[in-house]
């Protein structure tokens, strides 16, 4: 395999083993989360593109002298601060302003096959959704249900969201999916004040005890659609989109867990009206541009340190820069695209930013050993060299 694709390959790899690390572990982190995924997926481009040299050398008793050079694990933190400071003030939100006021009942499956990671993302995409409604001045009465062997009910309709989200993260799971249950307890949740619009947002990640029975239970709902979602891999969607196409809803699925966050702020959306576009009412695109340019001219400096060439680090730094900018790019067009709410969408994204900075720091190295008149045209490394002499 030439240099070229050893380069480009080492710096997605790397960015793809960060995000697989701590992707699926990141919900429990609560507000650091974003920072350790952004970090983990750092170091793993740092320490990937500084080891392509030794691992393509089999020289493996020489990994953990590396290792050691305890700069490749700090230098990173900066450029993760950095990205956090700049993205801080809008934290890439969309601006809305309600209009209307509706009353709505989350109605939420908490069966044992809800327990562990599911559970936990179930609570952070109801926070974030009802943090979402208060930053738009929201009208909207909101209540919830929950349902496994049995259904009670977390609260009535009310626009105190603080403290609904709050009784919303004392759920706990187990037992089965009596969803037939969750629908009769919903229906007489809902208040008697007013003549708001009424609407029920389902989730679930399995098929309910009696499937015949909740259908034809929603059938004679009149004027009250479900917004149905499934989670996970085990739900019937054909079941989920028959209660949601029966009561003039929609069905989402959300077969990543990650990505219930995303398909609540999308529903979210429709009941309100986006006052900005994404790209306006977000973050600005210069702001995105020199984020991620000074996070890759970071990573690319780390990686020169890691070489232990001094030309190395106005290598790495130059073509770290390069990598970031082109990155940059990558991120903006998901946003514009509605593509950035998902893990998968995530990943992705890190990804190209890994393919960006090696390919970048690749380039310029080639340019800088044709300037210095080299005769191989080939990425020299002395880290081996450097690591024999410091022994």
């Amino acid at each position: 395999m030439s240099r070229f694709l050893r380069f480009i390959l080492a710096g997605c790899v790397g960015a793809l083993i960060g995000w697989l690390l701590l992707e699926p572990w990141k919900a429990q982190f609560g507000p650091t989360r974003e920072s350790l995924l952004l970090y983990a997926v750092s170091l793993g481009i740092v320490l990937a593109l500084v080891l392509e040299k030794i691992i393509h050398a089999r020289k493996f008793k020489f990994i953990l002298t590396t290792l050691k050079d305890w700069r490749l694990f700090v230098i990173p933190i900066i450029g993760v601060l950095l990205i956090q400071v700049l993205f801080s003030e809008s934290g890439g939100k969309r601006a809305y302003q309600d209009e209307r006021t509706e009353e709505r009942i989350l109605l939420l499956d908490t069966s044992s096959s809800m327990d562990g990671d599911p559970l936990v993302e179930l609570k952070r995409a109801v926070r974030e959704y009802l943090s979402l409604l208060e930053e738009a001045n929201s009208s909207d009465l909101v209540g919830a249900v929950s349902f496994s062997s049995g259904a009670q009910t977390i609260a009535h309709p009310q626009r105190d969201y603080t403290g609904l989200s709050r009784r919303i993260s004392s759920l706990r799971s187990g037992g089965g999916t009596d969803m037939l249950a969750g629908f009769q307890t919903a229906l007489n949740t809902f208040t008697a004040e007013g003549n708001y619009p009424k609407e029920i947002i389902l989730v679930s990640d399995g098929l309910p005890n009696e499937p015949e029975a909740v259908s034809g239970f929603v059938g004679s709902f009149e004027g009250i659609p479900v917004y149905s979602i499934g989670v996970g891999g085990g739900y019937d969607a054909a079941f989920l989109q028959n209660v949601a196409g029966t009561t003039s809803g929609q069905f989402f699925a959300a077969d990543d867990i990650s990505d219930l966050a995303g398909v609540f702020e999308e529903i979210a959306s429709q009941g309100i009206t986006q006052v900005a576009s994404d790209q306006a009412a977000g973050l600005p695109f210069w702001k995105r541009l020199l984020g991620w340019s000074l996070l890759g001219l970071i990573l690319g400096l780390t990686i020169g340190v890691g070489n232990k060439r001094k030309e190395m680090i106005r290598i790495g730094a130059l073509g770290g820069f390069l990598g970031g900018v082109l990155g940059s790019f990558f991120f903006v067009l998901i946003d514009l695209l509605n593509l950035g709410a998902g893990a998968v969408a995530r990943g992705v994204g890190f990804v190209v930013l890994g393919l960006c900075i090696g390919l970048t720091i690749y380039t310029v190295n080639e340019i800088y050993s044709r300037l210095k008149g080299s005769s191989t045209g080939h990425v020299r490394s002395d880290t081996l060299k450097s690591i024999r002499k410091e022994k």
